[in-house]
Parts: C-alpha cells; sequence; structure tokens
C-alpha cells in the first residue's frame, strides 16, 4: 500500500514550520560555551547577583557583590566575577570602594582574593591603587597586594612591588624595591 504524503495545511501549518525552525535553529547551535560563562570545574551551585557581608570583631566591614558566584559545597570555597564592594567604618560608611574582574571567598578564614584589573579607592578623595591581584583578610582587618602596585594620589603616581593597608585608605605602605 502506498500513502500519499499530504501538505500541511491549515493551522498545522504555522505549529510545523516553528517547530522546524526550532530544529535547524537548534542543529546550528555548535558553538562551545564562552569559558567566561562557564563555571569553574567543581561548583556545586551556580548563582547571579551575590552579596556578602565580612565581618570584624562583630562589626561589618566589607560588603561584596558580584555579577556571577559560583560555589563548591565541601570546600567552603565562592568564586567570583565581576566583583564591586564597599569597606565601612565603625559608622557603617563607606571609606573605600573596590573593583575586580574575579576573585575567591574563603569563608572559614573570612579571606577574599581578588584577580584581573583590581582598583581600590577612596570615593571622597583622588586616591587610587590599581594592581593585578589584592588580597583582604577579615580577621586582621587589612588590605595587602604581592604583585606590581600603582598608587595615584592627586597628580603623584607611585610604582612598587607591593601594597599594604587598612580599609581606611589613611595608613598605606608601598613596599619600595
Amino acid at each position: 500500500m502506498f500513502l500519499k504524503p499530504s501538505i500541511p495545511s491549515g493551522r498545522r501549518a504555522p505549529a510545523l514550520a516553528t517547530v522546524l525552525l526550532v530544529l535547524a535553529g537548534s542543529a546550528a547551535c555548535t558553538e562551545p560555551i564562552p569559558q567566561e560563562w562557564s563555571a569553574p570545574r567543581g561548583a556545586d551551585q551556580v548563582m547571579s547577583g551575590f552579596t556578602a557581608y565580612l565581618t570584624h570583631e562583630g562589626r561589618r566591614t566589607l560588603t561584596i557583590g558580584s555579577d556571577s558566584a559560583f560555589l563548591v559545597n565541601d570546600s567552603a570555597l565562592i568564586h567570583l566575577k565581576g566583583i564591586d564592594g564597599s569597606f565601612l567604618n565603625e559608622r557603617s560608611v563607606v571609606v573605600a570602594r573596590i573593583v575586580a574582574d574575579s576573585g575567591l571567598f574563603r569563608e572559614e578564614p573570612g579571606v577574599l582574593v581578588l584577580w584581573g584589573d583590581v582598583s581600590l579607592f577612596d570615593p571622597t578623595s583622588t586616591f587610587r591603587v590599581e594592581t593585578q591581584e589584592l588580597v583582604y583578610d577579615a580577621g586582621t582587618n587589612r588590605l595587602r597586594s604581592d604583585s606590581s602596585v600603582m598608587v595615584w594620589e592627586g597628580d603623584v603616581e607611585r610604582v612598587g612591588p607591593c601594597f599594604e593597608s587598612g580599609p581606611p585608605l589613611d595608613d598605606w605602605t608601598l613596599c619600595s624595591g
């Protein structure tokens, strides 16, 4: 017995056309997901719009936000991307701001390591620090960088191999070599 193929008509034609377009579109999507969009290996949870609060001696010292957060359950590690944070004084006034490409937050010791284009600045002055790596230790309430650092204070630019400061950026030290 030979069946004659039928051409869809009426209300079935748009539905069939939609299905064919979807199938054709999905077959053409062979590009891999860009690495910067994918979670680090071993991430158990992926979050968008992450915010964390770090404290020192019971007082909030840092509010850190990121575009994306990748959590690893068994290790208390949080991988962050697109970081924007504010350091607070004892009256909860912002004393410094920080922006970075990515970072790693270790919950247990309360250490935040930032990588990429890291910029630390005082929102009320012209003081600014730029480096490729910066570490904040909530236990000591100190910031440090062991990679090349550029510091601007007004029109004065200084360069050094390392940097250390507290979040109020008035007690900073730039290594000389």
